[in-house]
């Protein structure tokens, strides 16, 4: 595995090169870009089922080889989003899944054009490290492997961070009401979106 100054310069060759190639694609992906404020996304009604319909395919794996292998149809990748700053810390080189979906796609050009309307409106808003249900809906992020190109929705909404919530004096109880609110968000955003394949 690389160390953390391998992945800082993976992180900018691979940036320099979304910039050059999917600059575009991004800027249409942050236009078309939807906000659930805190709390919309659990109010949001499903649509009626149909006698075609068919159920929405929920896979949990490694989102990128996820999305080669299962994605069928309209597909959605959640992105466990950090809550204040876009990507995380994919340019210092940090490691985890949303760095990894940064760094097999153009999501952190989008998430960097997120930054008014998303990012810096949730400054003040961490709730002792449980955050809100605020989310973003991206369309068409594009994903790179070998040499193909996908394209996928993305659900960005913050995780709550259990050990640091609870270290933060949150209880039990508060800790998993903000898990439910947040599953039940991402579930009703993707089906409200027709979603077929869900990847988290």
């Amino acid at each position: 595995m690389a160390d953390r100054d391998e992945r800082r310069e993976q992180a900018r060759k691979h940036l320099a090169l979304m910039k050059g190639a999917l600059a575009g694609e991004a800027a249409k992906t942050v236009e078309a870009a939807v906000i659930y404020e805190d709390g919309e996304g659990r109010e949001l009604q499903l649509p009626e089922a149909t006698f075609e319909a068919t159920e929405t395919k929920v896979v949990t794996s490694f989102a990128p080889e996820a999305l080669y292998r299962d994605g069928r149809g309209k597909t959605v990748i959640v992105d466990p989003a950090s809550f204040s700053r876009p990507g995380g810390a994919y340019e210092d080189g940090a490691f985890g899944p949303e760095q990894i979906l940064c760094s097999d796609s153009n999501l952190y050009l989008v998430l960097q054009g997120m930054k008014e309307r998303y990012y810096d409106a949730n400054k003040g808003f961490a709730r002792g490290q449980l955050f809100t249900d605020r989310a973003m809906y991206l369309p068409d992020v594009a994903f790179s492997r070998n040499g193909s190109l996908k394209f996928a929705d993305v659900i960005a909404v913050a995780e709550p961070l259990r050990e640091r919530a609870l270290e933060n004096h949150r209880s039990e109880q508060e800790c998993n009401n903000a898990l439910a609110d947040r599953i039940e968000t991402l579930l009703r955003i993707a089906a409200a979106n027709e979603c077929e394949t869900l990847i988290m």
